[in-house]
C-alpha cells in the first residue's frame, strides 16, 4: 500500500470497513519515531476514529505501545483518529520507539 497526506489518489484503503484492518509502513531501516499523522481519504467519506500502533524492526516479533492505568495495569495505547476526510490527527507517542516497521491497526472507522 501506498498513501501521502493531502492526495486522495494516494490514499490507502482497507478492502471492508471493519475493525482489524491494518496498513504497515517499511521505513527502510530502524529509525527512531516519535508518532504518526493520518488524515482521512480527501476525495471521499472514509476515516480512521480510532486505532493502535504496532512496531517492528524485523516484521516477525511487533511490540504495542504501552500505556499504564491509574491501577498500575498496562494496556495497549488506543489513539483518537479523524473526525473527517481532511483534519490531520497528530498522534505523538508517549515515548519514541526505534522501528523499522510500523502497523497502524483500525479499531474504528
Amino acid at each position: 500500500a501506498h498513501s501521502m497526506l493531502d492526495d486522495g489518489d494516494a490514499a490507502w484503503c482497507a478492502k471492508t470497513m471493519e475493525a482489524g484492518q491494518w496498513m504497515q509502513i517499511d521505513l527502510g531501516s530502524p529509525t527512531t519515531i516519535a508518532g504518526v499523522i493520518l488524515q482521512g481519504r480527501n476525495n471521499a467519506a472514509q476515516w480512521v476514529t480510532k486505532f493502535v500502533i504496532r512496531h517492528s524492526l524485523d516484521a516477525d516479533l511487533w511490540k504495542q505501545m504501552p500505556l499504564e492505568s491509574e491501577t498500575g495495569s498496562v494496556m495497549e495505547l488506543e489513539f483518537e483518529g479523524s473526525s473527517d476526510q481532511s483534519t490531520k490527527v497528530d498522534a505523538a507517542f508517549p515515548s519514541p520507539v526505534t522501528a523499522r516497521y510500523v502497523r497502524i491497526v483500525v479499531h474504528e472507522w
